[in-house]
């Protein structure tokens, strides 16, 4: 990747700092991660335009975003810079995608930190949205799951159970698909929201049951948040 940089062939290294910064989260080595993929970004920037070259910025953000969380915080400047033009890009190239949907993702886990909750629940909202015009099953899950923690976060308790509920409907539809982490989480992160909001209504029987579903399915799983 230096040596093409080096030699003023931009075309050529950015996909060399991009693979090398994937690599490097893939060994949590976050500030190498964030330096690699931030050179590739510097080069895509010295490009022409073409759809090309913004769907490898667009790759090269998604990539920087989660990178810039685990060094400076969901709640970073440079967490909401770099997922904003994330999004101005992934519209530019058509909204009903899943590199959208991932956009959109990291908007609402900045705002779902940082706050206006009325901006993280709007963003939300549009994830669901997005995930049922894209008919796919497990990205529903997912944004069920964020919908149920920025409601419940904002005192919509009913909210809350609603939309945890409507998460856990959508597991029989994954039977048989090849889980992951992401799923996993939403899976386990709807009966938690779920199960805190019952309790907060005064359902503590139901909460009991909700959390120990909870529990139970997250250490039948890979999940990190019950490792």
């Amino acid at each position: 990747a230096n040596n093409y940089t080096e030699a003023g062939r931009p075309e050529d290294a950015v996909g060399h700092w991009h693979d090398a910064g994937l690599r490097a989260c893939g060994r949590a080595a976050t500030l190498e991660a964030i330096s690699h993929l931030s050179k590739a970004r510097e080069l895509l920037a010295s490009l022409p335009e073409s759809p090309e070259n913004r769907t490898q910025e667009l790759d090269t953000l998604t990539a920087l975003g989660p990178a810039l969380i685990a060094s400076s915080g969901y709640a970073a400047t440079e967490v909401k810079e770099a997922y904003t033009h994330a999004l101005e890009i992934s519209q530019m190239l058509g909204e009903d995608t899943v590199e959208y949907f991932g956009a959109l993702s990291g908007m609402w886990s900045y705002y779902s930190s940082a706050g206006p909750l009325t901006t993280a629940r709007k963003l939300a909202e549009q994830l669901v949205a997005t995930a049922e015009g894209l008919g796919d099953k497990r990205l529903q899950l997912i944004a069920r799951s964020m919908l149920a923690d920025v409601v419940y976060n904002a005192g919509d308790f009913v909210g809350a159970v609603e939309h945890g509920r409507a998460g856990i409907a959508l597991e029989p539809a994954l039977a048989g698909a090849e889980s992951d982490a992401a799923r996993d989480d939403a899976e386990m992160m709807c009966r938690i929201w779920a199960s805190w909001a019952l309790c907060r209504l005064g359902y503590l029987d139901d909460a009991r049951t909700m959390a120990d579903a909870a529990f139970t399915h997250g250490m039948s799983r890979h999940s990190a948040l019950v490792r």
